[in-house]
């Protein structure tokens, strides 16, 4: 039924991409308590909605949420653990769609879970003074999410 239904979408608008007729099927699925975490959308197929109604242009940035260490925070941890929840309410984020920065220098080596939004990076041995992290995440409607602070390594 889905793959039929992605046939009809492809067939009103040839530009559409893969994500793009995925999003317009699980925008407008009819949601159902019984499919509650059972299935991704918690809802069921709906065909007509689906082929006949326009998405929604996606205007809600990335979120950057419980971050750590925590802002402000002085540690003896020389090396910290560095992790926050980034997340897209509109689409699932990837590794590639974030930027992690500590210190003005860009890290590649943290890791996220797609799975649970968990970004993770152990920094390397960490001066005494104080470090800035930021965090840029951006989705591929262009929304862009933004998170910065600091924190204290003292002896």
């Amino acid at each position: 039924h889905v793959a039929g239904v992605a046939a009809l979408i492809k067939s009103e608008d040839l530009t559409l991409d893969d994500a793009g007729m995925k999003k317009q099927i699980l925008q407008f699925a009819d949601k159902k308590t019984s499919l509650q975490n059972k299935v991704a959308t918690g809802g069921r197929l709906n065909a007509n909605a689906s082929v006949t109604q326009q998405v929604a242009p996606d205007a809600t940035r990335p979120s950057i949420t419980a971050v750590r260490p925590v802002p402000g925070s002085k540690t003896r941890d020389r090396t910290p653990k560095i992790g926050a929840a980034v997340r897209d309410d509109g689409i699932e984020l990837t590794k590639g769609d974030i930027r992690l920065s500590l210190d003005g220098k860009n890290r590649t080596k943290f890791t996220y879970n797609e799975g649970t939004d968990r970004l993770s990076y152990t920094a390397p041995r960490l001066s005494y003074s104080k470090h800035t992290v930021k965090i840029v995440a951006t989705d591929d409607a262009g929304n862009v999410g933004t998170k910065s602070w600091r924190f204290t390594v003292r002896q």
